[in-house]
């Protein structure tokens, strides 16, 4: 306690420091805890198109695979590979627009080496934690002050959220960046639209909405803040006469205009200036989204096709996230819904969130609502986004991971900042700074305690409840991450084979697994017919490796109960990295009563 003392009453000392030391050592802890988990990880699930479309975004230049996301991130993660000798997978898959199949033929069939392209990929993605430490800590700096800047910095390093998806191939943590950047760029817009920062909010933007598609839910809410911002003040221009209003008005409605063209203009840079997706005449993307023909976004699109207004794998890529949002298979707390729950969000951000930063995100949500004239920026261009989104995510129907709420993070926790800052910006107290450290020890601690695992990071109160798997699958826990930490386990107990239900996409021959097939969804058993049927399937003496989205049976089908109804309430023997639950059946086993093997 004597120790939490010394530390809180040098809080300030230490958040007056320079920024770079304080945010270089913020760099370093969070470069140290991404290759920790990078270490013997396996590819997840998205990860092997993001990685191949990619590649040959720059190699071909062409858009066809993966429009699902736009380009930016991709692109920039395969930069590394353009300096490898890379084999072309001699298939069809290309020129048939077949994603999933070219990329596990690109990784694990085509003479490549998986595991070299993977790291050095995921390298090239860890800048984009840095890039969203540096600017949470700028914006909580520029609202409140060092303290709330240092408080920030170090929730968003230590975040497992945030550990678990930023060095993976995926756009979750980048759009949380560019979103906030956006966000910030706004609030500099609602201040003082002048030329450059109609500019600098439109670059910013636009490099948001390149990530991924979601950064335009980001719009509406911005859209509001301004409009609380502007409408007061060019209300009070009427006073001054009509032309005073209407030169105000015009200056704002063009420096929106022009936010917009600047952000349409770096979607088409980005795309090469060019409309169609493939270079290929012979090539026609498949335009055939029935939800969303008849909605008003996909008679938006169509005239956009029409008149070419955003390039076409662009507007595809848009068609598809709203043809797939209408229905995803959901799963929680034993739970299998097709439209998901409207608890399903506040749940996972409830578990998978360690309770410190639960604690001092939520504090300083409400502080943020409920604080006024402490002659501090405002926070509504935060605040409203974080309302909107969460309205919006819970009124959705994509529930197979936290990580799609992934914006609200940094936001929310720029808005913790604000606990470390007494009411009108004076000296919190003593006793507020030792909550403030020992909430932050308690948290690193856990963090340190719960890796190298963050991918399937769960907090303390609720593994004490449930078991991760019961509670949550699908990237909260299990997308496939796991694979080479069952071999590594398996070599250090001395255990033969196994039978595997394998849930993802890494390759079972790569990472040289040897078992028999149980019935599963994943890439694989499509090309490596080395691997026989497992017959029967469950038999007492067996090893039985199943991964926790196979379990819970969400992505099974008609037999989603498999695995339940025959394992019964066995504890598992073991579990690797979280994910896969690994039964050692005694040599009499038999299923439950009225369940076949």
């Amino acid at each position: 306690m004597l120790v939490l003392v010394r530390i809180a009453a040098g809080w300030d000392r230490v958040a007056r420091l320079p920024s770079l030391l304080l945010l270089g050592t913020c760099f370093g802890a969070f470069f140290g805890l991404s290759f920790w988990e990078m270490h013997d990880e396996s590819i997840t699930t998205d990860e092997l198109v993001h990685l191949s479309s990619g590649w040959t975004y720059l190699v071909r230049g062409d858009f066809r695979l993966n429009t699902e996301h736009p380009i930016l991130t991709k692109a920039l993660a395969a930069l590394p590979l353009r300096l490898m000798d890379l084999h072309w997978p001699a298939t069809d898959d290309w020129a048939l627009g077949r994603q999933w199949q070219f990329g596990y033929r690109f990784l694990f069939t085509s003479g490549n080496e998986a595991g070299r392209i993977l790291f050095w990929s995921r390298l090239f993605m860890v800048p984009w934690g840095l890039l969203l430490i540096s600017s949470v800590y700028g914006i909580a700096r520029g609202l409140y002050g060092p303290s709330a800047a240092l408080l920030s910095a170090v929730l968003t390093t230590l975040l497992p959220m945030v550990l678990g998806h930023t060095h993976l191939v995926t756009t979750d943590v980048p759009v949380a960046a560019m979103m906030l950047l956006s966000a910030w760029g706004f609030l500099k817009l609602a201040d003082r639209p002048t030329l450059g920062r109609c500019l600098g909010c439109g670059a910013i933007f636009g490099a948001a909405l390149v990530v991924k598609y979601s950064a335009v839910l980001l719009l509406p809410p911005m859209l509001w803040f301004l409009a609380t911002r502007w409408i007061p003040s060019l209300w009070q221009l009427r006073r001054e006469g009509g032309k005073a209003l209407v030169l105000s008005a015009t200056r704002r409605a063009g420096g929106l205009l022009l936010v917009g063209a600047v952000a349409v203009l770096e979607i088409w840079l980005c795309y090469g200036l060019r409309y169609r997706a493939a270079r290929d005449p012979g090539f026609e993307l498949e335009w055939r989204f029935g939800r969303t023909e008849h909605s008003g976004v996909g008679k938006a699109l169509a005239v956009a096709r029409r008149h070419h207004l955003l390039p076409e794998a662009y507007l595809h890529g848009f068609g598809y996230m709203f043809e797939n949002a209408q229905s995803r298979s959901a799963y929680a707390c034993g739970l299998r819904s097709p439209v998901g729950w409207w608890w399903y969000f506040p749940f996972a951000f409830l578990v998978k969130t360690p309770v410190a930063a639960l604690f001092l995100m939520i504090v300083g949500f409400i502080l943020a609502l409920t604080r006024r004239g402490d002659g501090q920026s405002s926070a509504h261009f935060l605040v409203i986004p974080v309302i909107m989104y969460w309205v919006v995510a819970c009124a959705g129907n994509i529930m197979i991971g936290l990580r799609h709420m992934m914006p609200v993070f940094p936001m929310m926790i720029v808005l913790a900042g604000r606990v470390a800052v007494g009411a009108r910006g004076e000296d919190p107290g003593l006793g507020r700074k030792v909550a403030i450290v020992g909430l932050l020890a308690v948290l690193g601690l856990e963090v340190l305690l719960a890796g190298p695992y963050y991918l399937a990071y769960f907090n303390v109160p609720s593994r004490a409840v449930a078991s991760p798997h019961v509670m949550l699958t699908d990237s909260n826990l299990d997308w496939g991450q796991d694979l080479g930490r069952l071999r590594t386990w398996m070599d250090r107990q001395g255990i033969r084979k196994v039978k595997l239900a394998y849930f993802g996409n890494d390759s079972c021959r790569y990472r040289g697994v040897p078992h028999e097939r149980l019935m599963a969804a994943n890439m694989y058993q499509q090309y490596e017919p080395e691997w026989a049927q497992a017959s029967p399937p469950l038999e007492g003496g067996d090893w039985i490796a199943v991964s926790a989205t196979n379990y819970s049976g969400v992505v099974l089908g008609e037999n989603y109960d498999y695995y339940r109804l025959r394992l019964g309430d066995r504890e598992p023997t073991a579990t690797i990295g979280h994910s896969i639950l690994l039964y050692h059946l005694p040599e009499r086993w038999t299923p439950p009563p009225g369940v076949p093997r």
